[in-house]
Formats: C-alpha cells, structure tokens, sequence
C-alpha cells in the first residue's frame, strides 16, 4: 500500500512537470514602486495692443511681460500618492520645486522670496505629508500637512493642470495662492467629503506676517458617476501685516461638468471681503466652456467679471520683489510702475486651443496653447492706468517629462 502511494505521487508530479506546471508556489510579484518622478518646462510669449512704456500687462501675473519670451516654469516634483479606498492605513508626500518667472508669485513668505534674479526666481510649490486612516466610514479620513496649494477657485499652478496660458481674474487676485498648515478631508459618504483644517494664512509659510491662525475647509459634491463635481470652499482670518485684528474671508464656489466625453463646463465664482480700512471686497464669476474635437485639438473660451470694490486687490506688479514686499507689508521697495487701478470692475473674453502636434512617441508629452484675450475695465487701468481695454494674443508650449 505505501509503495503504491509513492508511485502514484511520482507520477501525478511528472504529470505535472510534463504539463508546464511548477510543483513550487509561484514567488509573488514584486511590488512596483509607489514612488514618482516627473517635471515639466513651460515658456510663453503675449503681446498686446495698448502696452505702455513699463512694457507691463496690468491685471496679469504669470503672463504680466509684453513681448518678452519667458521661461514661466521648470517645475520638477516627487510624489508618492495616497491610496485611500483600500480600507487600511496608507501614506504619501509630495514635493515640487519650481524655477521661472511665474516663482515670482508663488513664493510664500519665509521660504526662497529673496531669490530673484530680474523676473526669475525660485520656489516651493508645494511640500506635504499625507496620511489615510479608515475611521468613521467605509471612505475614512485623509490628512495632509505642510505646505500646499489652497482649496479655493478652479485655475492651479501647475499650467497641465488649466486649459488657458492666462489665468483669471479670481485666480490672480482673489484666492491664495499657498498655505503652510494641515486639514483633514473626511469622506462621508461616496458623494461627499467634508475638509476643515488651520493654517498659517495667504501665501505664508515659515515666517508669518502676522503670527495668526487661520481656517480653511469645505463640502465637496461628486455626482453622476464624477461627471458633475461642485464644492463650496472658505478660508478666513487676519491676513494683514502686522495686523490680527482685521479678518479677511473667502467664499469659492466651483463646479465642473461633463455631460460627454467631449464637453466640459467650469464654473468659478468667489467674494472675498477684508475687514480693514473700515472694509474692502471684491467677487468674481468665471465661466468656461470647453470642447475636444479631437485627440490633438481642443477648444476653449472663457468669459469673466470680477469687481474689484475698493481697489484693493487688482494691479501691476514691475519689480520682480514687490508681489513678495506687499506681502511682508513693505512697501519702500515699490517700484514706481507698480500700479493700482483703484475701484474697477474688470470684464474679459479668451478663446484658446489645446494642441498636442504630431511628434510620434512625443506627442502626448507636448502641448501649444495659443490664445486670444479682450479685457475691459471700468476705469482707466491698461498702459499703465491710461487705457479702459486691452487686447492681447499669447501662447505658451508645455513639455512633460
């Protein structure tokens, strides 16, 4: 009986041989690393129709140069990200650096805001940890700390991550642009999360201008399978120099539909009021309507208000320092060409393109965004506050890597 045993066992394995069939357990795949590496380069050109002697664009930022090639971003960044629908503990970071004249503005106080060179400069854009914990729902709480872009608005800025080379109005001058803080996104329920947290205040990081804290959250709406994605996000607390009794508050709406595969609507809407000098405002709406005809070509226009109510947040900025300076509260270092229009509201039209030429392998790694831009404003604002309109043709490439 045991000899029948053995070969019966012996020939079951041959058979198991004989079909391609290892008898040893097969060793588990090698986990692929969960952490990434990409970048990007981006360069742009505009030129406008009412330029003034500055050779400024007033009411612009990162594309504030007329007739000037600029290097806006060389932006590299390292991640590993969250993964948190897998119901256990999970945990991430991310840290992007940029160089190019958009670093100009999206330096926070305490960090590299002393490191121009002309109009090019450095920056951290973003510097976080990241951390999913399954509590309170199946979707559980995510946290993130550190230094990241706000909540608020549609527009971002990393330049893939918008449709047009401009930005708008509500993303110039009405929303941060960074926070250095922490806040905990819990998600509800598979429609909704809800996001609170504190942070430093606007566009500061190590070094406050004013030593306070502030709050930042939101609710966030997912509907129709992701097809309609609509949150309401708030930040407010003292964001003057030297000033922590005055608050400054926003209030964002945003909302992106896709009713195809083709079609998309964004829409953009803030007020922000600052309790100063017996109270200053301003609120937008910006509506985007965007098409793809193709896997190469898309299509955009853009249509905006922002009333700027007491000519607090809209200007030029002519030293590469000054956006930083005003910042800090220091304005002795001012250039004289940085301008103020005063109360305006401000109107403006961009139609744009997405192309994506036809470079073999290469292709989805390229993008030409070409653009058409109308503004008008209220008051005298353009050519260095001598014009009430400007029109502006512009275009950027953005490589990826």
């Amino acid at each position: 009986m045991k000899c029948s045993a053995i070969v019966l066992t012996f020939l079951v394995g041959l058979g198991a041989a004989r079909a391609g069939e290892s008898t040893q357990p097969a060793p588990a795949p090698a986990e692929e690393s969960r952490i990434k590496f990409s970048g990007l380069l981006q360069a742009g050109f505009t030129l406008d129709t009412a330029h003034g002697p500055s050779r400024q664009l007033y009411g612009r930022l990162f594309d504030d140069r007329r007739a000037e090639p600029l290097l806006n971003q060389f932006t590299l960044t390292v991640e590993r990200a969250l993964q948190s629908g897998k119901g256990r503990f999970d945990w991430g970071f991310k840290l992007q650096l940029t160089a190019g004249t958009d670093a100009r503005f999206v330096n926070p106080v305490g960090t590299f805001e002393k490191t121009a060179r002309g109009n090019y400069s450095l920056a951290v854009v973003e510097a976080y940890l990241t951390a999913h914990f399954p509590l309170l729902t199946a979707g559980g709480v995510d946290l993130k700390a550190g230094q990241f872009a706000t909540l608020l608005g549609s527009e971002y800025i990393l330049p893939t991550a918008n449709f047009f080379y401009s930005h708008n109005y509500i993303f110039n001058f009405g929303v941060p642009f960074q926070h250095l803080g922490a806040f905990a996104t819990w998600h509800a329920t598979p429609q909704l999360d809800v996001l609170a947290g504190v942070t430093r205040g606007v566009n500061v990081s190590l070094t406050d201008n004013n030593g306070a804290a502030a709050f930042t959250g939101g609710l966030q709406l997912t509907l129709l399978e992701g097809k309609f994605v609509a949150g309401y996000y708030t930040h407010f607390g003292p964001e003057n120099p030297r000033d922590r009794r005055h608050l400054r508050q926003f209030h964002s709406l945003t909302a992106t539909l896709k009713p195809n595969d083709r079609l998309a609507l964004v829409t953009d809407a803030l007020y922000v009021r600052d309790d100063v000098a017996g109270g200053v405002s301003a609120y937008g709406l910006s509506q985007s309507v965007l098409y793809t005809l193709s896997k190469s070509v898309s299509l955009g226009l853009r249509a905006e208000v922002f009333r700027d109510a007491n000519g607090f947040f809209v200007g030029q900025f002519a030293k590469a320092d000054n956006y930083a300076d005003f910042l800090r509260g220091d304005f002795r270092a001012a250039d004289p060409k940085t301008l103020f229009a005063g109360r305006s509201t401000y109107f403006a039209v961009t139609l744009g393109a997405n192309v994506k030429p036809s470079l073999g392998p290469f292709s989805e790694r390229v993008t030409f965004r070409p653009e058409i831009r109308y503004d008008r404003s209220t008051a005298p604002a353009f050519r260095d506050l001598a014009r009430k309109d400007q029109l502006t043709v512009g275009a950027d490439v953005i490589v990826t890597f």
